[in-house]
């Protein structure tokens, strides 16, 4: 489902991945585990088709190549969630908004730039259009959404208990959500389109215990009929589903294969420089310092 060779990837001359090559196939769902600034959120937006890597690169994603596909396409198959997207939603995601923000600023009208400093001032999204936005791969509405993209946003809700009666209702502020409502929120919006390949960057950073096991357990349960590629710095936030790992550090590939030959004491000690032991149970995996 995925073939990586000769990955790199530079920002302001500076070097971010380097060499990567990999592959996978439908069942090889993937940890990528390295320290901060391993290189691991680039290389997930690289496998999301949300960055493109160096010319050079080869990558191709569900016998597609990228350079060769049109992104934005390619985006409707793939399920995306980062920390950062929260952030996205914090001006409304009408369609006046996304139709104005697309539109090159030198043939604005004056009435449109009224429009949208009008618009900005209003910053509620109910987490119902949060979710909307996830048919369109972009964070606003470039057009109204049918009906029938509304009844299968509400039916993605209603998985992780978000309707029209519960205490959170489709209407509530997404702003006005915890971080662990918010992430339930975006992974509800990453799954509208039933997307073949999941890609979820830290998907547990600050949640707290209860929330992250709540998570895992759905990860797992929607991991059985799509490739899951999750990253994080933390073993105990892994979910069981992982079967292949990527250790990553400074850029580079440091280790890859399968879960059981790569997440061992030694590897995990020379990847974070520090001493560490490795505990495995019921498929999941904890560090010890």
């Amino acid at each position: 489902m995925i073939k990586v060779k000769n990955l790199n990837l530079t920002r302001k001359g500076k070097t971010i991945l380097k060499d990567i090559n990999f592959e996978l196939d439908k069942n090889d769902h993937l940890a990528i585990i390295g320290a901060n600034g391993a290189g691991k959120s680039f290389l997930s937006r690289v496998l999301a088709a949300d960055l493109v890597a160096n010319y050079g690169s080869k990558i191709e994603i569900l016998k597609s190549k990228i350079g060769k596909i049109k992104l934005s396409e390619l985006r409707k198959k793939i399920g995306f969630v980062s920390t950062n997207q929260a952030l996205e939603f914090k001006q409304k995601v009408s369609y006046l908004r996304n139709f104005l923000e697309t539109k090159d600023a030198d043939i604005r009208s004056k009435q449109d730039l009224k429009d949208l400093n009008n618009l900005t001032k209003e910053t509620e999204n109910s987490i119902l259009e949060v979710v909307l936005t996830g048919f369109f791969g972009c964070f606003g509405l470039p057009e109204n959404p049918s009906l029938q993209m509304q009844e299968k946003a509400k039916n993605e809700l209603s998985k992780f208990g978000f309707t029209e009666n519960s205490k959170i209702t489709l209407n509530t502020d997404f702003e006005t959500l915890s971080d662990g409502e918010k992430r339930k929120v975006l992974l509800a919006r990453s799954l509208v389109l039933n997307p073949e390949i999941l890609v979820l960057d830290e998907p547990c950073q600050g949640l707290d215990i209860p929330t992250r096991e709540f998570f895992l357990k759905k990860i797992d349960k929607i991991a059985t009929n799509k490739l899951l590629i999750y990253t994080t710095h933390y073993l105990s936030e892994l979910p069981a589903c992982i079967k292949k790992v990527l250790l990553l550090k400074n850029g580079q590939i440091f280790k890859f294969g399968d879960k059981n030959n790569i997440l061992t004491s030694e590897n995990l000690s020379d990847l974070f420089e520090i001493p560490l032991q490795i505990m495995e149970k019921n498929e999941r995996f904890f560090e010890v310092v």
